[in-house]
């Protein structure tokens, strides 16, 4: 159970790897975005430092309505000690993005938009 600041998205803390558990990197701050349908998006930098493993490359339509074109990295979120691997897409922005994908794969996801808190179940 998380507080969710007023006028902000909800937040959470995870770990990305690629190729190495070893080699990773601690994000405080994923926001929880339910209009992004992928499982995870983060800043090139994050990738690299992760060793994410290169897939393919890919276009989306972002919220502007505008294509554009994305690296797909295979790699792993820890999240409360659980790995999810899964692909991971690098974004140009400086935000990580956790997608409908992701919250998909937990037993629970609730929203209390009266109290400002927010649960993740596994």
């Amino acid at each position: 159970m998380s507080n969710i600041p007023i006028n902000q998205s909800p937040t959470i803390p995870i770990t990305i790897f690629g190729y190495n558990p070893v080699v990773n990197v601690n994000i405080q701050n994923a926001i929880v975005d339910t209009g992004f349908t992928g499982f995870l998006s983060v800043p090139l930098i994050y990738a690299l430092q992760a060793g994410l493993i290169l897939q393919t490359v890919s276009q989306s339509k972002i919220a502007d309505g505008s294509i554009v074109p994305n690296l797909i990295c295979l790699g792993t979120v820890i999240f409360k000690d659980k790995n999810f691997p899964g692909l991971i897409a690098i974004s140009s922005g400086q935000e990580t993005l956790i997608g409908m994908e992701f919250l998909n794969r937990l037993s629970s996801f609730l929203i209390d938009f009266k109290t400002k808190v927010f649960t993740l179940l596994l």
